[in-house]
């Protein structure tokens, strides 16, 4: 199938389910035919209803499709079903859902291969089809099924679902270290605090002060690891746990985040945005050395130190050291100079940042160099009475 097929029929049904006439699906159902050499899928037909929720149409051609089906005796269920019902998981619209469930189907007579599919595509909305299926599992697969589905909610951001769980079916521990790791990772507060103000729920009653602030340790020693600044904030502010409790191990990462607050992780290769904004908002620097090789990494980071100065000394940062590194440090090689002559026009242009004699001997190498490839196009080194400056020593700037 062509690609322009494929970008064709992506409009066509979409569009050919909105036909409400007698004659125009007659025609329609005609082209899905054998005669006209199956011109038409009914197959693609009710996916499209699916995604859009066109019901109407849906209840037209669904009956004749199950009714070919039967006549040339093909599996019903593996073949249209179960197609229909993942469709509408996927697109998150659950019109035709309803409607398949109404006409008596099940997502499948296996409850294991049912919230499979809930878990892979969220549940969310359909707490009452879980309620069913989850009645039907062996309660030696509860543990599993109940941490697929915490795991699914937290991922799906469904809060309902995650109140669902707790409120019916799990305690914690009860549940594999994946969810700890899940709910680490996630910056949607609304999971944890739920837990933290709904002991009775989601805790045994009879479970001890301490091993509730093993699961806060827990899960402050997993959000230091996944660099979870909201957060390990959270748990801190909220007095989730009695650091008395904690490892060794555990307190050690509790001291060097709040003294001083992951300043180390300013050399991780994958530092996240909302980790940066953390060390800029708390005063945990003075300039903006330290940042220099961050930035090259995330240029578009620089634009949130230029609107935050108020967070550094005097409530001004100069760029003018980031803008020196680069050009007498970094760029040592023509792929090099192609990868930061932007960065470097818009230093000048954007965070005020000055060519001067220290640079001349490390740009005047590369074409159009002398001019930040044309983004100072008045630059200094191009005046008539410009003095070349000496060659630098090789310690400068390191």
């Amino acid at each position: 199938m062509s690609v322009e097929f494929v970008v064709y029929a992506h409009i066509l049904y979409p569009t050919l389910i909105k036909c409400t006439s007698n004659e125009d699906r007659e025609f329609i159902l005609k082209l899905c035919s054998i005669d006209c050499f199956n011109i038409l899928s009914r197959e693609r037909l009710l996916l499209a209803c699916c995604a859009k929720g066109n019901a109407e149409f849906f209840n037209f051609l669904f009956p004749l499709t199950i009714q070919h089906y039967e006549e040339e005796g093909e599996d019903t269920y593996e073949m249209l079903i179960l197609p229909l019902f993942i469709e509408c998981l996927i697109k998150k619209n659950l019109t035709i859902y309803r409607v398949l469930r109404s006409l008596g189907y099940t997502l499948a007579d296996n409850p294991i291969d049912s919230l499979s599919i809930y878990i892979q595509y969220s549940f969310k909305d359909l707490y009452q089809d879980i309620d069913q299926l989850i009645s039907n599992i062996d309660p030696q697969m509860e543990k599993m099924i109940a941490t697929d589905l915490l795991e699914c909610a937290i991922k799906n951001n469904d809060f309902v679902g995650f109140k669902h769980m707790f409120g019916t079916y799990v305690k914690l521990p009860a549940v594999y270290h994946s969810f700890y790791e899940v709910l680490a990772i996630s910056n949607n507060l609304v999971f944890i605090d739920y837990i933290f103000k709904n002991r009775d729920k989601c805790f045994p009653r009879r479970m001890g002060d301490k091993k509730v602030n093993q699961f806060y340790c827990k899960m402050f020693e997993l959000a230091y690891r996944y660099r979870n600044i909201s957060l390990l904030e959270y748990l801190i502010q909220e007095n989730c746990f009695d650091i008395d409790g904690m490892s060794p191990k555990q307190l050690e990462l509790f001291n060097s985040f709040i003294d001083p607050p992951l300043k180390s992780t300013l050399n991780d290769m994958h530092l996240s945005f909302h980790v940066f904004v953390y060390l800029v908002d708390h005063d945990c620097f003075d300039n903006i050395k330290p940042f220099c090789k961050l930035l090259c990494r995330q240029p578009h980071y620089c634009e949130y130190l230029y609107r935050n100065q108020q967070n550094f000394p005097n409530n001004q940062l100069s760029f003018q050291p980031l803008f020196d590194k680069i050009i007498c440090k970094y760029i040592k090689t023509d792929d090099k100079w192609y990868r930061y002559q932007d960065l470097l026009g818009q230093l000048v242009k954007r965070y005020e940042c000055k060519l001067n004699d220290s640079h001349y001997h490390y740009l005047a190498k590369f074409t159009k160099g002398l001019t930040l490839n044309d983004h100072v196009p008045n630059s200094l080194f191009l005046s008539p009475n410009y003095k070349i400056p000496p060659k630098p020593s090789r310690s400068f700037l390191n």
